[in-house]
């Protein structure tokens, strides 16, 4: 025998929820860590936002600049400097330089242009005299000689485009671009690109500084040190480089104030934690109130019921309803069972009177006193051989009428204790009898009411046999629509019109008395199997027709 470990309603749901509460707490813990990763990556993106807006402005600005030098390449009409006169090309530069006097002032950061020949080392340009460019005249000079070096080192062809150096302590974006035999160029000074802190981050503790693609810093914030800031202290460093010249710029801000962000969502969480173990505590103490208390309450009416105290009835004083409805369905099944122990108990009594109307029945003197006769006169007979068969088969006839111990057989053994009967009454019906069996080998074995088929015999022989008249009896066996079949036939004048009505509406009744058996067969069918069915019919003949399901 299997057994299953029980297990306790009240602590399961209090496992349940625990770890319901557990989850939550984790998934809030979890959701915590998502939103301080979210604020964080909103802190940076909209640090990286206001980065790439400016940082795009910036790039137009020095494109702007190197457009305005380019266009002196594709300019329709652009004489070649190597056809013209020395006056010419004296002419030519001085219109450049003018140029570049008119253009400087429409390019925003632009602090000079200038016009170099290197092949008669003349150098003409035009600077910026803005206070936020502060520069010398020595850096102006410098820059014809790095203008010089960069040719030199790099050759005409490839040293076009924008250029990182250093003159005078301070860190230049040269542009140069190759037309016409002479080198057309500008300056930036990389400390005139960097913004205000306040455009780019609402911190003023933050800081701004431009390094160039191997991540050397060029410039800073006023008062701010990068390298020194970096090392010693935590920041939030969002970088953006230029798609115009070899330069990042990247923004600073103390994590102290992501951090200051992040503290208010650990506080929520520490309150949300707190929270659910309270509600911990406050639901079990509610579990134990509404559903332990009930529920053993419950199990106490179970136990009194099963202990056999179908009387007891519960105190219903402050339970909830489901547990009224418990209740008063359990009182309702005590009742059902007290009233299906009396049916049972009226049943019993019932087969019991049904048994012994049988047993009655099957004690016939006068069929027995006839076969002792005719015992006698075969002993007078010395017919020896008969008298011990006819004893035999008296003997095991006797036997299987007065077993009530048991209730059903199978048709083979029915079969058998009908030849016994038979053969007792061939002895006072020599040559008078005929059976003819049509059975089907497959319900050998199926069970029926005990001596269901001797008592529909005895039934014919007690209404069919006329004196003299060959009695021919047809007894067959066959499966139909999932029920077994068994049907009796005989060639009688057949069943009584009013007998036939009545028994087949109301096949309990006894009517005349005259059929009994066939009354207490359909009894002991009902008791046995309610899903059977008796039908009497005629068919140049008396038939009995009895159908039981098949199992399974």
């Amino acid at each position: 025998m299997i057994r299953h470990k029980s297990y306790s309603m009240v602590k399961l749901l209090r496992t349940i929820y625990t770890s319901i509460t557990l989850f939550l707490l984790t998934i809030v813990f979890v959701f915590s860590l998502y939103s301080l990763h979210m604020v964080k990556s909103q802190f940076t993106a909209a640090q990286q936002q206001a980065l790439n807006l400016y940082m795009n402005e910036l790039d137009q600005c020095l494109s702007r600049i190197s457009s305005s030098l380019h266009m002196y390449r594709i300019q329709e009409g652009a004489p070649d400097f190597s056809a013209l006169g020395s006056g010419d090309i004296y002419r030519r530069k001085s219109d450049i330089i003018s140029d570049f006097s008119s253009n400087i002032l429409f390019l925003n950061h632009c602090e000079g242009l200038f016009l170099y020949d290197a092949e008669n080392d003349e150098y003409g340009y035009v600077f910026n005299n803005s206070p936020n460019s502060p520069q010398t005249y020595n850096t102006r000079l410098k820059i014809k000689d790095t203008v010089s070096s960069i040719m030199e080192e790099t050759g005409l062809s490839a040293f076009s485009g924008w250029h990182l150096k250093e003159l005078d302590g301070r860190r230049y974006l040269l542009y140069l671009q190759w037309m016409n035999g002479f080198c057309y160029g500008s300056w930036v000074s990389t400390d005139s690109l960097l913004p205000e802190v306040s455009g780019l981050s609402p911190y003023p503790d933050a800081f701004l500084f431009l390094t160039d693609e191997q991540g050397e810093y060029l410039s800073s914030s006023p008062g701010a040190d990068p390298a020194e800031a970096l090392s010693t202290h935590t920041y939030i460093t969002t970088s953006q480089a230029s798609s115009a010249a070899p330069l990042v710029l990247s923004v600073s801000t103390p994590e102290s104030h992501y951090l200051a962000t992040m503290s208010v969502s650990l506080r929520f969480l520490i309150g949300v934690s707190i929270f659910a173990l309270l509600t911990i505590a406050v639901a079990n103490t509610a579990l134990r109130r509404i559903i332990k208390d009930p529920l053993n309450q419950v199990l106490a009416v179970i136990t009194q019921y099963e202990s056999g105290n179908l009387d007891y009835t519960p105190s219903n004083e402050g339970m909830p309803q489901e547990v009224l409805h418990i209740n008063q369905a359990l009182s309702s099944m005590s009742h059902e069972i007290q009233m299906l122990k009396i049916d049972v108990y009226e049943k019993q009594l019932r087969l019991k009177d049904i048994q012994l109307q049988y047993l009655q029945h099957q004690i016939k003197p006068h069929f027995i006193i006839n076969i002792l006769n005719t015992i006698g006169v075969m002993v007078q007979m010395k017919e020896n051989k008969k008298i011990t068969e006819v004893v035999k088969c008296l003997s095991q006839y006797m036997r299987n009428t007065m077993n009530l111990t048991i209730r059903t057989a199978t048709l083979r053994h029915e079969l058998e204790h009908l030849e016994n009967y038979l053969t007792l009454q061939r002895i006072r019906y020599p040559d008078q009898i005929t059976v003819n069996y049509r059975l089907d080998p497959d319900l050998n074995d199926f069970e029926i009411p005990i001596l269901t088929i001797q008592t529909l015999v005895e039934n014919i022989f007690k209404h069919a046999l006329e004196p003299y008249e060959p009695l021919v009896i047809e007894i067959r066996t066959c499966i139909r629509q999932n029920r077994m079949v068994l049907a009796v036939h005989d060639n009688g004048c057949g069943f009584p019109r009013e007998l036939m009505d009545e028994f087949n509406s109301h096949p309990s009744t006894p009517g005349d008395g005259q059929h009994i058996g066939l009354v207490n067969i359909r009894q002991r069918l009902d008791l046995e199997c309610p899903d059977s069915s008796m039908l009497l019919s005629n068919d140049s003949g008396a038939v009995v027709t009895i159908t039981l399901p098949l199992p399974g």
